[in-house]
């Protein structure tokens, strides 16, 4: 079963959220899927449970990568970072 990965992206120097960020999630080095967040900062993926990589590319092009971990499958999880 898949779980939907909500990812909210949280700018670290304020608590605005950021819109038109580009994320993606790797899993062993491979990207298994890729969003923009939405005007309200979320990106959407379906994974299942076990160890990723959430890569993100802010509007300066720097990108953060934060490792995250699903711990079941079959519901939403909301993973915040920033």
């Amino acid at each position: 079963t898949k779980t939907s990965l909500s990812a909210p992206i949280i700018k670290q120097s304020a608590l605005s959220t950021q819109s038109g960020m580009h994320v993606s999630i790797r899993k062993q080095g491979q990207v298994i899927g890729s969003d923009v967040t939405t005007s309200e900062g979320i990106a959407y993926f379906r994974v299942l449970f076990g160890e990723y990589d959430c890569v993100v590319m802010d509007h300066d092009r720097k990108i953060r990568i934060f490792p995250i971990t699903i711990h079941s499958g079959g519901r939403e999880e909301t993973i915040e970072i920033g």
